[in-house]
């Protein structure tokens, strides 16, 4: 009888371990028919994606918006400057905030902070107190004037500042070097007065206006600017090599070829500060010297700006025809891939996490041409090795 018992409850068990065993076969087919068909509709979906990529050209709305508003800024620009040049230190003023405030949660967010204490920012200060603290100080503005189009407009060329629509950062970085020469040309050459930009009777520019007071400005603010970075915030930089600052950019980060002249001859990297100092004063004279020509000449400032416009236009061309063209629908491509990844682990993502070599070199490019307006003193975050003083 116990026997029997034993028999009929192991056929019991053996009937419902069958069926348990083909109801988990059915449901493992079940799901994994279920887990290709996902991988399939999701492998479509990439292939789509991909196609729509390597379809140029292809921009994100982001990059579409920039490059509307920034061919807009320009031709309002130059409107203001032919039909109303009055209006053009209103127009700087509502622009310099934004992109400033812009800039500097950028730089925040890459420790580039250090990079907006430089002279060009300083240099924005002065003319915001020219137009609209003393402006109707001739002498004041004089000194802006010389300091709008010496260093702070030269360094279109020397820290190759190129006009790219779609590139927030490379237009900041135009703005900031070329709007105060052109507020300052409108304001001198269309003055509601001639006593509010002449401290001359003839509108002749003196040395000491010219020369000798924006060289006592720059020194003035460069010895703040190595009191703050030097001594005050000098054990915090010290303790975080991620903190960029002009020195450190030029010597460490980047070398400069500059730098690496001097440093081949002898000069360690605690010298990198001094190096860099010498190197931004002599610049600065230098490029004072002209000011007093272009202040007393129409036509001069204008071939002048002139010039220094086709130079941001150029590179912009180098960038848009040499770079862009070739790595821009590569980048998007790796960034939505890596999109997909993230969202949906069932798509296998790449090795690491890190691109394919061809892609990587790509990128190594883009960001070479990346650095043509990085906060770097000789050539402005992510241009040159040095940040972007001017």
């Amino acid at each position: 009888m116990e026997v029997e018992i034993l028999r009929d409850f192991k056929e019991v068990v053996d009937y419902h371990r069958h069926r348990i065993w083909k109801l988990r076969e059915t449901a493992s087919s079940k799901l994994s028919r279920k887990r290709d068909a996902m991988k399939e509709s999701l492998r479509s979906k990439q292939q789509r994606l991909e196609q729509k990529i390597n379809t140029p050209p292809f921009l994100r709305t982001s990059d579409k918006v920039a490059f509307t508003v920034g061919l807009a800024f320009v031709c309002i620009t130059e409107f203001l400057i032919l039909r109303q040049p009055s209006w053009m230190s209103l127009w700087y003023a509502g622009w310099l905030i934004p992109l400033m405030i812009a800039r500097y949660v950028q730089y925040v967010n890459s420790k580039f902070q250090y990079f907006m204490l430089d002279f060009c920012y300083f240099a924005q200060l002065l003319l915001l107190a020219s137009s609209f603290v003393f402006p109707s100080n001739s002498r004041v503005f004089e000194v802006v004037f010389a300091i709008s189009n010496g260093p702070l407009a030269v360094g279109i060329v020397m820290w190759r500042n190129s006009i790219v629509f779609h590139d927030l950062d490379k237009l900041t970085s135009v703005f900031i070097h070329m709007l105060p020469a052109l507020v300052t040309f409108t304001r001198r050459w269309y003055p509601s007065s001639l006593e509010y930009v002449c401290s001359e009777s003839d509108c002749s520019l003196r040395w000491i206006y010219a020369l000798a007071i924006p060289i006592g400005l720059y020194v003035f603010w460069q010895i703040l600017y190595l009191f703050q970075v030097e001594y005050v915030d000098g054990d915090w930089i010290n303790s975080d090599e991620d903190i960029m600052t002009s020195a450190r950019w030029m010597s460490s980060k980047r070398p400069h070829p500059i730098w690496v002249f001097f440093h081949k001859r002898g000069a360690h990297i605690s010298k990198a500060t001094m190096v860099l100092v010498s190197v931004q004063f002599a610049y600065t004279f230098l490029t004072l010297l002209p000011v007093k020509f272009i202040f007393e000449s129409f036509w001069l400032h204008s071939a002048y700006l002139s010039l220094l416009f086709i130079a941001c236009v150029w590179n912009g061309a180098n960038f848009y025809f040499e770079i862009f063209t070739e790595t821009y629908t590569k980048r998007l491509k790796r960034q939505v891939r890596l999109a997909i990844n993230r969202r949906d682990p069932i798509v296998k993502p790449l090795p690491g996490g890190k691109m394919e070599e061809d892609d990587a070199g790509d990128m190594d490019e883009f960001g070479k041409m990346d650095e043509l307006d990085s906060p770097a003193a000789f050539q402005t975050p992510p241009q040159s090795p040095i940040s972007p003083r001017y």
